[in-house]
């Protein structure tokens, strides 16, 4: 958690549910239900914020893509707090995600 606050300013509930998906980004249907996945629980959470939302830390690791501003936009949504974090680890960051990410 130290090293997610150091190197990309992101506070990450240890108690949130991880979802991490670690491959080549390409336009694979997985990649893509994946994401739409996000976008789906980040919309309603905006639409009931009052619910009991399971806080949700989703990461990416693969080689280079362009997602990157949207999940700082979605990080610093004040409405969606700590429910929903998105983070891109770029160029695989294996060691990364294995030393305590």
């Amino acid at each position: 958690m130290e090293r997610a606050k150091r190197e990309a300013n992101a506070i990450i509930n240890p108690e949130a549910l991880f979802d991490l998906q670690v491959k080549r980004i390409h336009e694979y249907k997985r990649q893509l239900l994946n994401i739409l996945y996000v976008i789906v629980r980040y919309n309603r959470i905006r639409e009931n914020p009052e619910q009991d939302w399971t806080p949700c830390v989703v990461m990416f690791a693969g080689k280079a893509a362009s997602a990157y501003k949207m999940a700082k936009k979605i990080n610093a949504d004040p409405l969606i707090g700590d429910r929903l974090k998105v983070g891109f680890i770029p160029n695989y960051g294996m060691s990364a995600l294995r030393n305590r990410w």
